[in-house]
């Protein structure tokens, strides 16, 4: 239990001390798409899918994130420290007034897939915990934007938490608890997310 209660610290680390509200959330069976050649990119980090679906996570003040299925790759670099590798799933976290852009929702296609809308649910339900606070993945923040926050299912580092903002990045091993990288972000870095 305190491994997960490290994670949502260090998830949250940046802006813990405005005590931000919780906002309630859901995944709806109406929001899933699917994306053909779908890349992110942010602050040293890449992921691309050639065929991926997304499973939105809707709140009060706007969708403010989304679940990526399907086989795609990933690469993060800092420094001198490299992670990549091929991913499976993921969920990607941003701040509302993002989604259009990060989710490259205009290019994806409405589906009506009640099994990828149930795969969403469960990968949401996994591992929400892992990122912010709420009430069984029900509750949940809202990053500020530009602040990089994934969850990534890797064929070969397990479950990755990667969170990274203007004062610090992590990379913590959820599936092997333990911190994989971390560091405080020099000052001359700060405002290029």
């Amino acid at each position: 239990m305190k491994k997960a209660v490290l994670a949502v610290i260090f998830c949250f680390a940046a802006w813990a001390e405005d005590h931000p509200p919780l906002y309630p959330v859901l995944l709806k069976q109406s929001e899933v798409y699917q994306n053909q050649n779908f890349k992110f990119q942010r602050a040293g980090f890449e992921m691309e899918f050639k065929d991926v679906r997304l499973v939105m996570v809707d709140s009060e003040k706007g969708v403010t994130g989304a679940v990526l299925l399907g086989e795609g790759t990933f690469s993060f670099a800092h420094k001198t420290y490299k992670l990549g590798g091929q991913v499976s799933a993921a969920l990607l976290r941003f701040n509302p007034d993002e989604y259009q852009a990060l989710t490259q929702v205009d290019k994806a296609q409405r589906l009506a897939d009640l099994g990828v809308y149930e795969l969403g649910r469960s990968v949401w339900n996994s591992v929400a915990r892992y990122c912010w606070q709420g009430d069984n993945g029900r509750l949940a923040m809202l990053p500020p934007k530009g602040q990089l926050s994934v969850i990534l299912y890797t064929k070969d580092h397990g479950n990755v938490l990667i969170s990274q903002d203007s004062k610090e990045v992590i990379v913590w091993g959820i599936t092997e608890k333990k911190d994989l990288y971390k560091n405080e972000v020099q000052e001359q870095q700060q405002g290029q997310f």
